[in-house]
């Protein structure tokens, strides 16, 4: 595959604050070479940002990425870039003329890919040629380079595995008790809201948990539903919505019923009082899935409580 081949190369203008960052970062090493290695990296990462931000749209962070710390420049031949909620993308810079592309071994693990980025400094461009999933040898031929629009692809696949197993951890939170939430509805005569409650997101996070259980509490039932997204950008992040709702032949929820969630310690995390009319509640804390496994494993459960008239029911989560 030759690099010659249009559709593997994207230009990008090097502008003052591009020259700015790499003459800053590499004014900061002690000899000519290792300066020259800084600045050509920091003008590679920055090359590579532009085109995830304005071609792919994707969010990246240079502050999180190694490239951007001022010891492990130092400590090592670095060019990595911090894509938000996915890895690190490194960006390998090559300069005119070049047919292949050293990458130092203390860059082989923990990649997305390997882009390589053409340094043209007389012409104030980066010629992005195109990316390598792995790499086990230091020189990279260009020839072995994927088209740089396969990138998008890399990125969706990673996001696509990371929700499976998300979803794989967040099923493990509840118990079989816990049914879809549709059956759980159909169940209650309430089918039908189980799409509004999907649809009733804030933020674009994805879905990865929707379930329900009927309870019953001083003669009256109700469905406790919960639903479960992905926090954007925040891999370990959770959000999580409790939504209470009265089934049957009544409406409404009683006026005064207190709806809340307890940390294990017994803190009161979030809560809500039902107004008159009010046919649902809900909470929606953040949580840590991190945390949520120790408090399963550990039996230092959370617990969402929903008080009537002095009487409080209690639902541990997760659930064992």
């Amino acid at each position: 595959m030759s690099v010659e081949n249009e559709q593997l190369t994207f230009p990008v203008p090097l502008g003052m604050s591009d020259f700015n960052f790499a003459r800053e970062f590499s004014g900061q090493q002690k000899n000519t070479a290792k300066a020259r290695q800084v600045l050509l990296n920091t003008l590679a990462v920055r090359a590579v940002g532009f085109y995830c931000c304005n071609l792919l749209s994707v969010e990246t962070d240079f502050e999180n990425s190694h490239s951007w710390d001022s010891s492990a420049r130092i400590l090592l031949d670095v060019a990595d870039l911090e894509i938000k909620g996915l890895g690190k993308l490194e960006c390998r810079p090559i300069q005119p003329g070049e047919k292949v592309c050293y990458v130092p071994p203390e860059v082989w693990e923990d990649r997305i890919a390997y882009v390589i980025v053409e340094i043209d400094e007389k012409e104030k461009m980066a010629n992005l040629l195109g990316f390598v999933r792995k790499v086990d040898a230091e020189p990279v031929s260009l020839e072995q380079l994927q088209p740089l629009e396969d990138l998008i692809d890399v990125f969706d696949s990673i996001s696509l595995q990371q929700r499976i197993e998300q979803i794989i951890r967040i099923e493990k939170l509840l118990a079989s008790d816990w049914l879809e939430s549709e059956k759980v509805l159909t169940a209650s005569g309430r089918s039908g809201r189980s799409r509004r409650i999907s649809q009733s997101s804030l933020d674009s996070s994805a879905i990865l948990l929707n379930k329900g259980k009927l309870i019953s509490i001083d003669g009256r039932d109700f469905a406790l539903m919960v639903d479960i997204r992905q926090q954007e950008n925040e891999q370990n992040k959770v959000k999580v919505s409790f939504e209470l709702i009265p089934v049957g032949n009544i409406r409404s929820l009683p006026s005064g019923l207190e709806f809340a969630l307890l940390a294990p310690s017994g803190k009161m995390l979030t809560s809500a009082t039902a107004k008159q009319g009010d046919n649902c509640l809900r909470i929606t804390p953040i949580l840590d899935l991190e945390r949520l496994e120790l408090a399963k494993r550990n039996d230092k459960l959370y617990q969402v409580t929903i008080t009537i008239n002095g009487k409080t029911y209690s639902e541990s989560f997760p659930s064992n």
